[in-house]
């Protein structure tokens, strides 16, 4: 995926963050969202859109290209302790197949180690997109009911 698409796809859960009716239509058909949205998914990956919900959480292992790689390794040194364990943790994941293994078979034991913050009441997914598979996760919507 090049860096144009992560990007767009960012722009395109921003928008099903704050358009429930764009939200609608992305979940029910998301290849044909990406494509009105001018994202570019080959026809051989499929999409599926992942709405979380209370008490999940997600983590995306993402296809690994030069320039994801230069952006994880930049955000080693981010000042969002956060930020810096997921690069950590996927650039890890990227070089050692059996700690990959690991991260699939135990993610919350495997995360956690690592520093990052996972509540222990949440059901944690792994996630991994490839050639042939596209995650996209949307955020819990909060309701602000008065």
């Amino acid at each position: 995926m090049s860096h144009q698409t992560s990007a767009q796809l960012f722009q395109v859960i921003a928008k099903a963050i704050h358009e429930p009716d764009f939200r609608s239509q992305l979940i029910a058909e998301p290849k044909a969202v990406l494509y009105s949205m001018s994202v570019s998914i080959p026809s051989e990956q499929a999409v599926t859109v992942v709405e979380s919900k209370a008490g999940q959480v997600f983590f995306v292992l993402p296809i690994l290209t030069h320039q994801l790689i230069n952006d994880l390794n930049a955000s080693l040194a981010s000042v969002h302790p956060q930020r810096s364990i997921r690069a950590k943790i996927l650039i890890k994941a990227a070089q050692d197949p059996s700690y990959k293994a690991q991260l699939l078979d135990s993610p919350k034991a495997v995360l956690t180690r690592e520093g990052m913050f996972i509540p222990e009441s949440a059901e944690l997914f792994v996630l991994e997109n490839s050639d042939r598979h596209l995650y996209l996760v949307l955020p819990q919507i909060h309701s602000h009911k008065h």
